[in-house]
This record gives C-alpha cells, structure tokens and sequence, in this order.
C-alpha cells in the first residue's frame, strides 16, 4: 500500500544500526525532549512517530526505527530478487512478514515503503564496518530519496574522510551533525540540505523551513515581551511596612531587605520557566552547573564583577537624561563594597540606589500622623541592576535556546561555557545602550510605574533583535570568545 506523501507533509524516517544517536536526532529536529533516547542498544523496538506541530497544523514528521538486526540477510534477499525495482520494498514485507530474522528490518522499511524519506545516521567516532556498507547498499536498492546523517562530536574526525567516501555512493546528501549540540541555526541548516535530496520536495522543504523561521521569530518576540515585563517588574517592586516599635527598625529593614532580594530572584525565574516552556523544554532545569554565572546568587559578587556595563559606559548612561544623573564608580571591592555603581549626583533628591552586602535599593524612614513608622525598599533606581538583570535573562535564554532536545546530562554546552565569563550588556552599541538608558530613567522617574510605557514598543523591538542575534550566533564572534 505505498503512499506518496509528497504533496502532504514531509516524512522522514530516521534509520540506522543501534545505538548510533537515531533518538538524538529525532529528538533535536523535533524539539522534543520526550524522545526516549538511551546509552543501551535496542531501546527502540517499534517504528515512533513524532510530528512538528505549529500554530495546530503539523509541517514535517520524523519517524523513530528499531535499529537494522540482520541487514546481511536483508541484502541478500535484495540481491536475489528478481521484480520490478518499484515493488522491492512491497515485496519483500509481503515474503518476509511472518519471518523473525527480518522482524526489525521490516519494522524500519514500512514508514520507507509508505513514502518516508530516508535519513541514515551513523556514529563517526568509530570506523566504517562491513556492516554498515550493507545497511547503505540495502537504503540505496530502496530507490527512496535518502540522506547521510554523521553523528559526530566536535574535533573527533578520525575516521570523517573515510565516512564521507562511503557516504558518498549510496547518499544523495551528506551532512556532519552533532544531536547533542546542534543550535537552532545548526538544525535549519540540515533541513536546508534536505532539500537537495528529492526535487519534488524542494518546495514543501523550503515551506518547512519558512514555518519554522517564522514561528522562532514569533517565540523570539514573545520572549522579548516576557524580558521585558520582567525588568520593569523588578526595577518598579517596593516593599513598604510599617513598624510601631522604634527599636525593631533595625530588624524590620533586614526583613525587608531579604523579602527584596527572594522576590527578584522569584520574577527571574518566573520570566526564565515561560521561557524554556517558549522553546519546549520539559526536562531542561533551571538548576545550572557549578560554572556557570547563572548559577551564582542574584547579588552575588561574581555577578556583579562580570556582567552589566563597565565604568565609562555607566558614565555615558547618567548623561542620556539630560544631566538627570552621573554615575561614578565607587572603590571596586574595597571595605564592604561589591563595586556595584552607584547612581548620584542630580537624583540626590529623590533618592539614590546603594547596594552592599546588607543594602541595595532605597531605603526610606517615613513617619505618619499617628505616630507609627514606615520602612519602604525599592524602587531600585541603580541603572547597573537593570544591566545585570538584563545579563542574566540573556544569558539564560541563550543557554535555553542552544540546549538541545537531545541531551539528557545537566553539563553545560561548549558554547555557554564560553559566555559564562561575560555577558551582553557590555558589548550593546551605543544606540542600543541609548534606547535602555532612556527607558531605564523614564521608568524610575514616573509617578505611577504600572502605567509607565515610554518606548516600551522600541524596546521590545530592541530586545527582540538581541534574541534574535543570539540566536544565529551573531552577536558575539565565536573568535573573541575562544579568547580568555
């Protein structure tokens, strides 16, 4: 019963020997981390479809098959046979179905013999066995539309040239490809070579591909938004409390001051769950390695020392509002200092932030007509935490987004690793550090925070092209950040 579903939706059935990483791909071009991908061979026993589904249509199905088992005997029944080349795959289910020795092979070649185009995936660390050259030759007699998938790891290409001449004479593409590791950019990039593999589904491939730019743009303006609320939430909290008893003022204000600190670190990661949820992730945590500046306390000095803007760019941000504020740079880590820039000069009246081990947001004695008293903390008026929560939502969504469905260990990725001694905010061009600026002051300054929204649509624009700069590996060059 072959059916062409060329005209529908794209089928790719993703075959190979055991344990070769056939899971790991599906799992990385499907986005789905519910793919079960495991260290043992033979995890996979029946044919799994796992289908791509935007905006409620499904684009592009990828197949998940049992290893190949016996493709010795497989080819030598190919050989053998003497029909029609275009009922070879027909013929051979209908001999062979009542036959274990070719239960596995059957499995994998149904969704091929239904229409499926062939992905092959093979392990490259290793040599090119006898084996494998007979799983080729029986995907080449098929006479279905099939590309080579190298699974291979970053510089372990010992055996490549070998891979790629055996590649070569049974594939009509070939493409080296880390499951493990590949980004977003990396994926549409094989589904780019797809294309070449069949001239009749050049057309639904680049639709594919359309579909999937067009929803990771869209995820990528969500996030944007998300950012967003999650700034202007953190730099407009205040808490205030009264306190009848003069002698609990103390207390009261490290109370306060705790309450302060949990509730940031709770609209960080209430703004970094939407976003791994954004970009499918179930089994992706937000606990993060030990290595990772992610992993370090909001406050942290080791935050404060790496990300957010160096001294002469806080400098040019007290200048955007008009002579609204300075910035200076108090001694970096002398006393008890965490060499957070502290904003002075022209704001002295309304306030100032200042952020030690005990103190970082206004802090405010009040008195009212009754008598009682009023501790108040925040809004924070440091434009260096704006900064350095800016940091850390970007950093989280690039290691989000690059994290991919595949992987399974809670290790960090080569490309993270490289960020986790810096982070954007410092390498902003000046118009972009401008649009901040002057949201960032049009914020603390308004009367009512909540219906601030001065150049919030620029801004999310702005965030938004950060996203998507980082996305494609742009916006840092991968040069300076192999340089410590």
């Amino acid at each position: 019963m072959s059916i062409n579903k060329i005209a529908e939706i794209p089928v790719f059935a993703i075959v190979g020997h055991p344990n070769e990483g056939k899971s790991s791909v599906v799992s990385t071009l499907a986005e789905d981390d519910k793919v079960r991908i495991s260290p043992y061979p033979g995890e996979t026993i029946d044919c799994i479809s796992f289908p791509v589904i935007i905006d409620h249509k499904e684009i592009i199905r990828f197949v998940d098959t049992p290893g190949f088992q016996n493709p010795g005997k497989t080819l030598v029944w190919m050989r053998n046979y003497k029909g029609e080349d275009k009922l070879i795959l027909k013929n051979f289910i209908d001999e062979n179905k009542e036959k274990l020795d070719f239960e596995d092979e059957i499995k994998l070649l149904t969704p091929i013999f239904e229409g499926a185009c062939i992905i092959y995936v093979a392990d490259g660390s290793r040599p090119v066995r006898n084996i494998d050259k007979m799983e080729m030759e029986i995907l080449r007699l098929t006479g279905k539309p099939r590309m080579a998938v190298l699974n291979i790891k970053e510089n372990d290409n010992q055996y490549l040239e070998d891979w790629k001449r055996e590649f070569l004479k049974h594939f009509n593409s070939v493409r080296i490809f880390n499951a493990h590791t590949a980004t977003y950019k990396e994926r549409i990039e094989l589904l780019e070579s797809l294309k070449s593999i069949h001239q009749d589904w050049q057309r639904q491939i680049e639709k594919v591909i359309e579909v999937f730019k067009e929803d990771w743009q869209r995820r990528a303006e969500e996030s944007a938004d998300y950012i967003l609320k999650f700034l202007k939430e953190s730099i407009t909290y205040k808490i205030k409390r009264s306190v009848s008893d003069k002698s609990k003022i103390e207390q009261t204000k490290e109370e306060l001051i705790t309450s302060y600190r949990n509730n940031l670190i709770t609209f960080e990661k209430k703004a970094c769950d939407k976003i791994k949820k954004l970009y499918k992730h179930n089994i992706f945590q937000y606990s993060l390695p030990d290595y990772s500046i992610l992993k370090e306390d909001l406050f942290d000095k080791k935050n404060l020392e790496i990300l957010g803007l160096k001294p002469g760019q806080l400098s040019i941000a007290g200048g955007v509002a008009g002579g609204m504020m300075g910035a200076v740079a108090d001694g970096i880590f002398h006393g008890t200092s965490l060499g957070l820039f502290m904003a002075v000069g022209g704001a002295a009246g309304a306030g100032y932030a200042y952020f030690n081990k005990n103190r970082f947001a206004d802090v405010k004695v009040g008195g009212i007509k009754i008598g009682n008293r009023y501790l108040t903390i925040g809004p924070c008026k440091n434009i260096q935490i704006f900064y350095v929560l800016m940091d850390r939502i970007l950093l989280y969504y690039s290691h989000t987004i690059n994290w991919s469905h595949a992987r399974r260990e809670k290790s960090d990725i080569n490309y993270i690793e490289k960020l986790k001694k810096i982070g954007f905010a410092a390498f902003f061009d000046s118009g972009t550090r401008k649009i901040f600026d002057r949201f960032f002051f049009q914020i603390i300054r308004a009367e009512n925070f909540t219906k601030s929204n001065f150049s919030e649509k620029e801004v999310v624009l702005k965030i938004k092209e950060i996203l998507i700069k980082i996305s494609e590996d742009s916006f840092l060059n991968k040069n300076f950040l192999d340089k410590d």
